[in-house]
């Protein structure tokens, strides 16, 4: 595995991994949707569980350190929301339940609600239900793959295509600012976060980004015009070498992302209707 910006380009044979791309897209979409569309934990806690086994069961092929930094950066800001919500409106779940249980009261505008605390509980959910829905996707699906899941879907090959060379280039830009940056402090340029103040680092960083994002650009034009040369793009359709087989793990997961797509649709009609509230409390 290539483990540069956490970016696939060889699976392997476990159950997930073995999933036609369209399967992937359709399962990480329906995912999404269900996580997204509420407040909800009698829907956030199971499907959020779900996708965190599922993360856990691939992540054995990944850079597990990279994945805490992604999580704990996430956890702290999220932190600073939730502060923020709370000093802006105290009473911000309360107002989404239309009911108010105070648990603490500090003066007539500072309360802590339990709505409040339920609100705070499911949107953490939701952020890391989703984070690991990414998660799992990024390790089960190369740059091809997506191209052609996308196709498959109704998208336009040369949208997929776009964000395949993307996905491709973007290992190499971080394999350059590494080497160069490690180039740098050998001839004496202190770039060490004890050392140097931050912006410093920035500057550094910014000086050594820029040229090498214009330099992939000039990359991006050359494959542009090879690929014209051999006559890409003069078709509508087309097909991919890369394509795995539809197998019985392909029905499974397409019932799933069956079973998904209807509790989002049947939750919406709930919410449209207004016989329940955005926040369940129960």
């Amino acid at each position: 595995m290539n483990n540069n910006f956490l970016i696939r380009y060889h699976l392997g044979h476990s159950f997930f991994e073995s999933l036609q791309a369209r399967t992937k897209i359709l399962f990480f979409i329906s995912s999404l949707s269900v996580l997204m569309v509420s407040f909800d934990l009698r829907i956030i806690v199971p499907f959020a569980s779900l996708h965190l086994l599922i993360f856990l069961k691939v992540r054995r092929f990944s850079d597990s350190k990279t994945f805490r930094f992604v999580l704990w950066f996430t956890f702290v800001m999220n932190l600073i929301n939730f502060i923020l919500f709370y000093l802006f409106d105290p009473l911000v779940g309360s107002n989404l339940a239309n009911k108010t249980t105070v648990l603490l009261q500090f003066s007539d505008y500072f309360v802590i609600t339990r709505e409040t605390l339920i609100f705070f509980l499911a949107r953490l959910l939701k952020i890391f239900g989703t984070l690991f829905t990414s998660f799992w996707l990024i390790l089960i699906i190369t740059p091809s793959q997506i191209a052609s899941g996308l196709y498959h879907l109704g998208v336009h090959y040369k949208i997929g295509t776009m964000i395949s060379l993307g996905l491709r280039f973007i290992p190499d830009v971080v394999r350059d600012y590494s080497a160069i940056k490690d180039a740098m402090q050998m001839r004496g340029y202190e770039l060490d976060a004890k050392e140097a103040s931050l912006l410093t680092r920035l500057k550094a960083s910014i000086s050594i980004l820029l040229p090498l994002i214009l330099t992939s650009l000039e990359k991006v034009g050359t494959v542009s015009s090879a690929m014209d040369l051999r006559g890409y793009g003069l078709h509508k359709k087309r097909t991919y070498y890369n394509e795995l087989p539809y197998t019985s793990a392909d029905t499974l997961m397409l019932i799933v992302s069956g079973v998904q797509v209807v509790i989002f649709v049947f939750y919406l009609y709930l919410r449209i209707t207004g016989r329940i509230s955005r926040l369940w409390v129960w």
